[in-house]
């Protein structure tokens, strides 16, 4: 449904995308697939709210080196835009970055990883079927049930390099 400019979604509560259209991420990034382990271990070692309650939600964003922002929030949509708006407010352009989140990986979080042409979003936890589907349209490469050394890639697998099938 068109809102005065935005689409009412069906994120928690009923969510509002509002703003810029989905691009397509043309983003030349890739990243060895250890690294992306390496780099979703420190974000879970980060997530200490998470990992003591298991109720608040973790988000980060990521060059593939470090972590760059992160942020906690008790919805998993309030912690990607917490994460988000605060690489926004310093200028930093996602086109090169990765979003690391605790939660199931939803059509609108994939959406807004689209509005800022960020290449690749990994979870711990599934996507959605229709997150799957908007990643494939919108150039994303999800990862999904990271762990360890272990991860499933469900669109364009291309970006993460050293993966043996079946793994």
């Amino acid at each position: 449904v068109d809102i005065a400019g935005g689409v009412r979604t069906s994120g928690c509560a009923g969510g509002m995308a509002f703003g810029k259209k989905r691009s397509i991420a043309r983003s030349g990034l890739s990243i060895e697939a250890e690294a992306l382990s390496d780099i979703f271990g420190v974000f879970q070692r980060r997530s200490l709210l998470h990992a003591e309650t298991g109720g608040v939600h973790s988000t980060a964003i990521s060059d593939g080196k470090e972590i760059l922002y992160f942020a906690e929030d008790i919805g998993r949509h309030n912690a990607v835009d917490k994460a988000i708006g605060s690489a926004v407010l310093d200028g930093t352009d996602l086109e090169d970055k990765i979003i690391l989140t605790s939660g199931r990986l939803s059509s609108e979080m994939v959406s807004k990883c689209a509005a800022w042409a960020i290449p690749l979003v990994a979870s711990r936890a599934a996507p959605t079927d229709a997150a799957i589907r908007l990643a494939e349209e919108s150039g994303i490469t999800v990862v999904g049930f990271l762990r360890g050394r272990r991860m499933n890639i469900y669109s364009h697998p291309n970006r993460v390099i050293g993966i043996v099938k079946g793994h």
